[in-house]
């Protein structure tokens, strides 16, 4: 995408259907996952071009089936003047955004593959309540691959972690939740 630079280029996309990936492309077609969105959220375009530096380019890239809608800037400046409720909701998924990638640097800068699944594990649990029997049961449709990405592991390893985890009966990664038996034994 070439970015939004005027005002009747798109900024915001609200994802109808299916999901997209916003990462960084290097030179050598490597990519560094930021984050996903999916259904009912929005992400914006790059603005000015101001994550794209030399070679390093900021992509969105939709899954298959992938249905997007798109907002020039001065829709998006329209509606926000007349909807302060929505202009709040878009200023708390910013922030929110903003308030993951600290999160992230945090989980990942100089820590092992398997602390940062531990400290990416416990802080999920600090965000839930525990069910009646103890467990968290954490809300996760993110494939192994996904969570491998976000947390800079290699795909076997995040699989050897998990495998671990489960085997010691602590962790069991479902297709749509990552159940936690014990947060008390993670920390």
């Amino acid at each position: 995408s070439k970015g939004c630079n005027k005002d009747d280029d798109p900024y915001l996309y609200y994802v109808v259907s299916g999901n997209v990936k916003v990462c960084y492309q290097r030179n050598d077609c490597s990519e560094i996952v930021l984050f996903y969105r999916e259904r009912g959220n929005i992400f914006q375009a790059e603005y000015n071009r101001f994550a794209s530096i030399c070679t390093d380019k900021l992509k969105f890239i939709a899954a298959e089936n992938t249905v997007a809608v798109a907002f020039t800037k001065a829709q998006v400046y329209e509606l926000f003047c007349e909807d302060q409720d929505l202009f709040e909701e878009f200023l708390l998924t910013v922030h929110l955004t903003y308030a993951s990638f600290a999160q992230r640097l945090v989980n990942t800068a100089h820590l092992s593959s398997g602390t940062r699944l531990l400290t990416w594990l416990n802080k999920l649990c600090a965000f839930s309540e525990p069910s009646e029997k103890g467990y968290y049961e954490l809300p996760c449709d993110l494939t192994q691959q996904q969570i491998a990405d976000l947390l800079f592991i290699h795909v076997s390893t995040c699989n050897k972690l998990f495998s671990l985890l489960e085997k010691e009966n602590l962790v069991k990664n479902t297709k749509n939740h990552i159940v936690v038996y014990d947060c008390a034994t993670l920390k």
